[in-house]
């Protein structure tokens, strides 16, 4: 795979564009529509896109390096959830925005919980986190539309 570091930037940019309108969203609900259980996996639609915040501080700090991860969060309320998304999305931005075409193409070794070891450029982990967020985003959208909400399309066109 070959990526260039304005491709990546450009991705992002769409990325942290349709996260906007899922936070957009998740904040227009109330507290207790946020955060009323879904399930075993992520708590509520508010604990899916915590997760996703988190796997982005984590797979970014894997990938560039050169700073601590945030704290996992489980604060949902919508002032808290703002705050963190704007919180990650400059500290991803900040990381990526020095980032050349070389440095994407460089192998990162990591180990999942399984401890076996793995290799991936950088553009791969980058592209990983955008994936990962588009995926549980529909997850959001699906389960709001269950409810009888009406979440923002968040598709790329």
């Amino acid at each position: 795979m070959s990526l260039t570091a304005d491709v990546v930037r450009d991705i992002l940019a769409l990325h942290y564009d349709r996260r906007s309108r899922c936070l957009d969203f998740l904040t227009s609900l109330t507290d207790e529509e946020r955060s009323r259980p879904i399930g075993p996996a992520f708590g509520s639609l508010a604990g899916v896109l915590l997760h996703c915040l988190d796997a982005e501080e984590y797979w970014v700090q894997r990938a560039i390096g050169g700073r601590e991860p945030l704290p996992p969060s489980s604060v949902e309320d919508a002032d808290a959830l703002r705050e963190r998304a704007a919180q990650v999305h400059g500290r991803t931005m900040a990381a990526v925005a020095g980032l050349n075409d070389e440095a994407l193409r460089r192998t990162v070794v990591y180990a999942l919980s399984d401890g076996v070891p793995r290799r991936a450029a950088v553009a791969r982990i980058l592209l990983h986190v955008v994936t990962h967020d588009f995926h549980h985003r529909g997850q959001i959208a699906a389960i709001a539309s269950q409810r009888g909400q009406e979440p923002p399309s968040m598709d790329i066109l």
